[in-house]
Protein backbone atom coordinates (compact mmCIF):
# COMPACT_ATOMS: atom_id res chain seq x y z
CA UNK A 1 0.00 0.00 0.00
CA UNK A 2 1.58 3.58 -1.01
CA UNK A 3 1.19 6.44 1.66
CA UNK A 4 -1.08 8.86 0.83
CA UNK A 5 -0.27 13.01 1.10
CA UNK A 6 -2.22 15.36 3.08
CA UNK A 7 -3.64 17.78 0.03
CA UNK A 8 -5.31 19.85 2.76
CA UNK A 9 -8.82 21.08 3.41
CA UNK A 10 -11.33 19.93 0.31
CA UNK A 11 -13.63 22.25 -1.27
CA UNK A 12 -16.66 21.59 -0.48
CA UNK A 13 -19.72 20.47 -2.84
CA UNK A 14 -22.23 23.82 -2.96
CA UNK A 15 -25.07 21.08 -2.31
CA UNK A 16 -22.85 20.58 0.78
CA UNK A 17 -24.20 23.67 2.71
CA UNK A 18 -26.45 24.14 4.96
CA UNK A 19 -29.95 24.85 3.34
CA UNK A 20 -30.79 27.93 5.45
CA UNK A 21 -27.43 29.78 3.97
CA UNK A 22 -28.70 32.70 2.01
CA UNK A 23 -27.94 33.43 -1.48
CA UNK A 24 -24.93 35.60 -1.73
CA UNK A 25 -26.23 39.39 -3.20
CA UNK A 26 -24.75 40.08 -6.34
CA UNK A 27 -24.48 44.13 -5.48
CA UNK A 28 -26.22 46.15 -3.01
CA UNK A 29 -28.62 48.00 -5.74
CA UNK A 30 -31.73 49.46 -4.15
CA UNK A 31 -35.16 47.13 -5.64
CA UNK A 32 -36.02 50.91 -7.42
CA UNK A 33 -33.07 51.33 -9.26
CA UNK A 34 -33.09 47.52 -10.19
CA UNK A 35 -37.24 48.31 -11.30
CA UNK A 36 -36.30 51.75 -13.53
CA UNK A 37 -33.68 49.67 -15.07
CA UNK A 38 -35.62 46.80 -16.41
CA UNK A 39 -38.22 49.41 -17.48
CA UNK A 40 -36.29 51.25 -19.86
CA UNK A 41 -35.60 47.70 -21.45
CA UNK A 42 -39.20 46.41 -21.30
CA UNK A 43 -40.20 50.43 -22.65
CA UNK A 44 -38.16 49.60 -25.84
CA UNK A 45 -41.32 46.87 -27.09
CA UNK A 46 -43.61 49.53 -26.22
CA UNK A 47 -42.45 52.32 -27.51
CA UNK A 48 -38.87 51.83 -29.25
CA UNK A 49 -36.40 54.76 -28.25
CA UNK A 50 -38.95 56.85 -27.03
CA UNK A 51 -39.72 54.96 -23.22
CA UNK A 52 -36.02 54.42 -22.33
CA UNK A 53 -34.73 58.48 -23.55
CA UNK A 54 -37.64 59.58 -21.21
CA UNK A 55 -36.33 56.93 -18.24
CA UNK A 56 -33.18 58.39 -19.00
CA UNK A 57 -33.73 61.68 -18.90
CA UNK A 58 -35.36 61.88 -15.85
CA UNK A 59 -33.60 59.26 -14.27
CA UNK A 60 -29.84 59.61 -14.61
CA UNK A 61 -28.93 61.65 -12.14
CA UNK A 62 -30.21 59.48 -9.23
CA UNK A 63 -28.50 56.45 -9.98
CA UNK A 64 -25.53 55.37 -11.99
CA UNK A 65 -26.88 52.05 -12.73
CA UNK A 66 -30.15 53.51 -14.07
CA UNK A 67 -27.92 55.78 -16.07
CA UNK A 68 -26.23 53.05 -17.40
CA UNK A 69 -28.97 50.79 -18.21
CA UNK A 70 -31.24 53.05 -19.59
CA UNK A 71 -28.82 55.07 -21.97
CA UNK A 72 -27.96 51.07 -22.85
CA UNK A 73 -31.51 49.80 -24.14
CA UNK A 74 -32.21 54.15 -25.59
CA UNK A 75 -28.59 53.04 -28.31
CA UNK A 76 -30.49 49.62 -28.63
CA UNK A 77 -34.09 50.32 -29.79
CA UNK A 78 -32.83 53.53 -31.85
CA UNK A 79 -30.11 50.91 -33.63
CA UNK A 80 -33.01 48.79 -33.89
CA UNK A 81 -35.35 51.58 -35.70
CA UNK A 82 -32.22 52.45 -37.74
CA UNK A 83 -32.80 48.79 -39.20
CA UNK A 84 -35.56 48.82 -39.26
CA UNK A 85 -36.31 52.08 -41.36
CA UNK A 86 -33.92 50.97 -43.50
CA UNK A 87 -35.04 47.78 -44.52
CA UNK A 88 -38.87 49.49 -45.19
CA UNK A 89 -37.02 51.73 -47.51
CA UNK A 90 -35.04 48.62 -49.02
CA UNK A 91 -38.33 46.69 -49.55
CA UNK A 92 -39.76 48.73 -51.99
CA UNK A 93 -37.40 47.45 -54.41
CA UNK A 94 -38.10 44.61 -56.36
CA UNK A 95 -36.66 41.18 -55.59
CA UNK A 96 -35.47 42.13 -52.94
CA UNK A 97 -38.31 43.53 -50.61
CA UNK A 98 -39.06 40.18 -49.56
CA UNK A 99 -35.84 39.54 -48.31
CA UNK A 100 -35.50 43.09 -46.59
CA UNK A 101 -39.43 42.32 -44.96
CA UNK A 102 -37.92 39.11 -43.51
CA UNK A 103 -35.17 40.92 -42.36
CA UNK A 104 -37.12 43.39 -40.27
CA UNK A 105 -39.06 40.85 -39.12
CA UNK A 106 -36.46 38.65 -37.67
CA UNK A 107 -34.99 42.78 -36.06
CA UNK A 108 -38.52 43.05 -34.51
CA UNK A 109 -38.39 39.56 -33.00
CA UNK A 110 -34.81 39.78 -31.55
CA UNK A 111 -35.75 43.18 -30.18
CA UNK A 112 -38.51 41.96 -27.74
CA UNK A 113 -36.37 38.74 -27.10
CA UNK A 114 -32.96 40.93 -25.94
CA UNK A 115 -35.22 43.52 -24.53
CA UNK A 116 -36.74 40.91 -21.89
CA UNK A 117 -33.04 39.12 -21.11
CA UNK A 118 -31.77 42.56 -20.58
CA UNK A 119 -34.92 43.35 -18.45
CA UNK A 120 -34.31 40.10 -16.14
CA UNK A 121 -30.25 40.64 -15.84
CA UNK A 122 -30.82 44.29 -14.83
CA UNK A 123 -33.71 43.21 -12.14
CA UNK A 124 -30.82 40.77 -11.02
CA UNK A 125 -28.72 44.21 -10.76
CA UNK A 126 -26.51 43.25 -13.51
CA UNK A 127 -25.67 45.40 -16.19
CA UNK A 128 -26.38 44.28 -20.18
CA UNK A 129 -24.69 45.17 -23.14
CA UNK A 130 -26.76 44.33 -25.77
CA UNK A 131 -24.61 42.85 -29.13
CA UNK A 132 -24.95 44.44 -32.75
CA UNK A 133 -25.78 47.90 -31.30
CA UNK A 134 -24.30 51.04 -32.24
CA UNK A 135 -23.17 53.56 -28.73
CA UNK A 136 -24.99 56.85 -30.21
CA UNK A 137 -25.24 58.12 -26.31
CA UNK A 138 -22.11 58.24 -24.57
Amino acid sequence: MEPTEDKGPQSLNPTDAPPSAPAPSLTNLSKDERLWASLAHLGGIVASFIAPLIIWFVKREESAFINDQAKEATNFQLSVAIVVVGCVVLSMIPLVGCVTSIAAFVAWIGSIVLSVIAAIKANEGVSYRYPFTLRLIK
